[in-house]
């Protein structure tokens, strides 16, 4: 299983931004395997969805409220190709390395440079059992000091 397996293409209406002013206003995917229905539930109506056997699904992942946009230049034989790429930054391993997610990762290879401008980009180092790689951020050629 791949990380691009799960991609899908998401409505920026549909997009949560901040959560329910109350808690329990939160919204809940509700998935019948037996049936194969999926329903748009609230978190209000858990206790009488749950059944013995049930599996819950949480996501924990954090992610600074903030994506980077960069590009990834190659060329090729028909000519220079540009490629945007998004990073949701995750763990700070050091003052320039940081572990990630990046979008569309399959459209990098192992030490190319994401460039966000003519003097900051970033070289992806390591790609991740779990979909997240591992990227260290330049700024004139420099590692970038935090």
């Amino acid at each position: 299983m791949n990380l691009s397996d799960f991609d899908f293409t998401l409505p920026e209406s549909l997009i949560a931004l901040y959560p329910p002013e109350k808690r329990d206003g939160g919204r809940l995917l509700c998935v019948n395997s037996a049936i194969q229905k999926i329903s748009d539930r609230h978190i209000t109506q858990l206790p009488e969805i749950l059944r013995t056997g049930d599996v819950l699904v949480f996501n924990i992942t954090k992610v600074i409220p903030a994506a980077l946009k960069g590009m990834r230049k190659r060329s090729s034989m028909n000519g220079d190709v540009e490629t945007e790429i998004e990073i949701n930054l995750l763990k700070e391993y050091s003052t320039s390395k940081w572990q990630a997610f990046v979008r569309p990762l399959k459209r990098l290879k192992l030490y190319e440079y994401i460039e966000f401008s003519h003097n900051a980009r970033a070289q992806l180092k390591k790609i991740n059992d779990d979909g997240s790689v591992e990227l260290a951020f330049y700024s004139n050629n420099t590692p970038m000091q935090t």
